[in-house]
């Protein structure tokens, strides 16, 4: 009972955690895409994990390790959701410790609260990835770190949880490096360098990773991330909003309410002399604007009052400036996600700044306001609305079970993770992947000649590209590679099953649509985080990286299928999508005959469509 009486306040922060984080679509089974590649991974052997890690995912290992004992259980799609929730909740309990350990218990308290509230970390809970696993983390880290720096004890215990945080997150080694190199400025004491010595070994277990992504990131045409926000006033904006405003914008888990859009629906009103769309300004006012200067007052507030916070605070700067680095060289992207260390050391920064303000009245207007802008958000916007389209895989495994183990299967969509996942099935994880956002010089090589592949950059790949689509060519390598890695690999076969996933349209674009693209300007780099560009983007008008690398997608497909079928017909057509429950259901069976299968390819249908081929 005394227990009780003592945490009666964190048991309802946790409580009210729980109820956050259950509202949303927790209980949709399916997968998405980069759920699905996170459990497809998960479902190898340990050593396999690695090996395909490191040449195909390039994700850090310690998630698929930790969600590996559950994949292949009963609704596994449920307890992996459950399970990021868990550590979702474990994180508050984290950050409660950690400001019980800065000030006292009622800022562990405060602290608990903000993160129990917050949007960001609601949204991720049910999304099937590492970053709940590496959130946690993080925190855990800070904790330790926070225990050297003021009583000079638990290195090895900051430097083990510094180790699982660099294998649990892309890129979380440039924070521990950066932690390590200030704290030996500081302190200069012995026990950093058997810290050091740990953590650099889990560094070293990480560097194959970062090779294939190093590798991947500098072997671009166009790049992966070329219609990302790019580095701007209003791009830091949204970096903060995301971390202290309801209103997420770039976030991996889409279904929220996004606060840019807000400020540029209002200003569009104003520019084009229509009535002012008060409703979208204040709503980005309140609930956007004021939360994110409320946040940087806290930050402000901090600086010099407590040497911890300050330490923080130069490791994340000092990471930022490092991340901002990486975008202007094209190697990430500018998500605010992917800041998330940046952006969690950002919120226990600025609220110790805010509790430490001495009017008793502002302090408890300043966070309170926080906390109920994130609330009205939250019950406002329930997130449960996402739709049963968003995750595709998984629940088509009833469908697949059914086609004979011996049967060849190619799929468009996902095949190199597929074939894990569907460990049984004959699966050829031929890398059409790499065609999206043509931004593979491996596959551009191969589909439309060594020539492109070694002059094109950014700004001359559409002039290059251009001709040899116009005048429909064909490409003899890519004609050879399917030959040899597919065509005379199931020769001794009747029949092969190809599957598209039709969430938009398979080819994207048809050929008029194609022709009458490629004659537009071509704009090779946007400004999507400027205000500027917001206000006048007029996106009919010119070409983009985004859409370029679409129409090279599209006509790389067809040119796949041209080859396909010059050794084998299509006999039978069969869609497949979801009802109400999620569940798939074969919404039509037709013979190929009756029906054009590049028409079908270019409908906005969602769902899956099998074509059965036969030899010619």
């Amino acid at each position: 009972m005394n227990f009780l009486k003592r945490n009666i306040f964190l048991i309802l922060i946790l409580i009210l955690s729980v109820f956050l984080r259950l509202n949303y679509d927790t209980f949709i089974l399916g997968y998405n895409f980069d759920e699905f590649a996170m459990v497809s991974v998960a479902k190898d052997n340990i050593s396999q994990i690695f090996k395909t890690i490191a040449q195909i995912d390039y994700h850090a290992p310690l998630y698929y390790l930790v969600i590996h004992p559950f994949v292949n259980l009963i609704n596994s799609d449920l307890i992996l959701r459950l399970l990021n929730i868990i550590f979702s909740l474990i994180n508050v309990y984290v950050f409660y410790k950690i400001g019980k350990l800065l000030i006292n218990k009622h800022f562990g308290l405060v602290l608990a609260l903000l993160l129990a509230v917050n949007h960001l970390q609601i949204s991720i809970a049910n999304f099937i990835k590492f970053y709940c696993l590496a959130f946690l983390l993080f925190s855990i880290s800070i904790y330790y770190l926070i225990k050297f720096i003021k009583k000079d004890k638990n290195e090895i215990k900051l430097a083990i949880t510094n180790s699982f945080f660099i294998l649990s997150n892309t890129l979380g080694f440039l924070w521990v490096f950066v932690e390590n190199l200030l704290l030996y400025k500081i302190k200069k004491s012995k026990k950093l360098l058997n810290s050091f010595s740990i953590t650099f070994f889990s560094f070293i277990l990480y560097l194959p990773i970062l090779f294939v992504q190093t590798k991947s990131a500098f072997n671009s045409i166009i790049s992966a991330h070329g219609d990302y926000p790019s580095i701007s006033f209003l791009g830091f904006f949204t970096f903060l909003n995301d971390y202290f405003s309801p209103l997420i914008n770039y976030s991996c888990n889409t279904q929220t309410i996004e606060s840019i859009p807000l400020l540029i629906k209002s200003l569009k009103s104003l520019q084009e002399g229509i009535n002012f769309d008060w409703v979208s300004f204040i709503s980005f006012v309140l609930l956007s604007l004021i939360p994110v200067l409320i946040g940087i007052f806290g930050i402000f507030k901090a600086v010099k009052k407590d040497k911890t916070i300050d330490f923080l605070l130069i490791i994340t700067s000092v990471n930022i400036l490092i991340y901002l680095t990486l975008i202007a060289l094209e190697i990430t992207g500018y998500l605010p996600i992917y800041q998330f260390s940046s952006g969690l050391a950002l919120i226990i920064i600025s609220t110790f700044g805010l509790y430490s303000i001495k009017n008793k009245k502002l302090r408890a207007f300043l966070i309170s306001y926080l906390v109920i802008a994130q609330l009205i958000i939250t019950n406002a916007y329930p997130i449960e609305k996402r739709e049963n389209k968003y995750k595709l895989f998984g629940n088509l495994d009833y469908e697949i079970s059914k086609i004979d183990n011996k049967t060849p299967i190619m799929m468009f969509d996902a095949a190199r993770f597929a074939k894990h996942y569907y460990k049984d099935k004959n699966i050829f994880d031929i890398d059409f992947e790499e065609l999206e956002g043509s931004h593979s010089r491996k596959w551009i090589e191969l589909i439309y000649g060594e020539k492109i592949a070694k002059n094109a950059n950014a700004k001359n790949f559409k002039e290059l590209i251009k001709p040899f689509i116009q005048e429909k060519k064909q490409s003899k390598k890519l004609e050879e590679f399917l030959l040899k890695e597919f065509i005379d690999k199931i020769k001794q076969k009747e029949n092969f099953i190809l599957i598209y996933n039709t969430d938009g349209k398979i080819f994207r674009f048809s050929n008029e649509e194609i022709n009458s693209l490629l004659e537009m300007d071509y704009s090779h780099k946007k400004e999507t985080s400027t205000l500027k560009y917001q206000l006048n983007k007029k996106d009919k008008e010119f070409l983009t990286q985004s859409y370029l690398g679409e129409i090279v997608n599209s006509y790389s497909i067809k040119l796949i299928i041209e080859v396909i079928e010059k050794y084998f017909k299509a006999i039978k057509i069969e869609q497949f999508i979801q009802n109400d429950n999620g569940k798939y259901f074969k919404h039509f069976e037709t013979s190929a005959n009756s029906i054009n299968i590049n028409d079908l390819m270019t409908k906005s249908t969602a769902g899956w469509i099998f074509v059965t081929y036969q030899k010619q």
